[in-house]
């Protein structure tokens, strides 16, 4: 019986040692790109301004993961911590992308053209 198990317990940890990795780098980048993105032009101002709340969900995305892993490797309903640690890493590497896209995008800018004026 633990034989059996042991497959599906390697997939969920390290499904979620991907997905940690992932929503880690993706609110690295987010908090990279807060740090260095390009001025809105004078008179214009970010209507709606989702990074911040792109890099904590990144970093709570990264703590799921890091308990899906700790309790594929020691708890029980492996088949629940492997559905759990799949979304966790879809989500995680959909994060990564788009902060990594808009990090890339904003490179080299000298004003953000994603600004509102009135």
């Amino acid at each position: 019986m633990l034989a059996a198990r042991e497959p599906l317990r390697r997939v969920a940890s390290r499904t979620a040692l991907a997905a940690a990795g992932l929503a880690i780098i993706g609110g690295g980048a987010t908090c990279i790109d807060l740090a260095t993105r390009p001025p809105c032009s004078a008179g214009y101002v970010r209507l709606i301004d989702l990074e911040p709340a792109v890099a904590i969900v990144g970093f709570a995305l990264a703590g799921l993961a890091l308990v899906v892993f700790w309790r594929s490797r020691h708890g029980s309903h492996l088949k629940l911590m492997t559905a759990v640690s799949a979304v966790v890493l879809v989500g995680a590497a959909l994060l990564c992308l788009g902060a990594v896209a808009t990090l890339v995008h904003h490179y080299g800018q000298s004003i953000d053209d994603a600004c509102w004026t009135f």
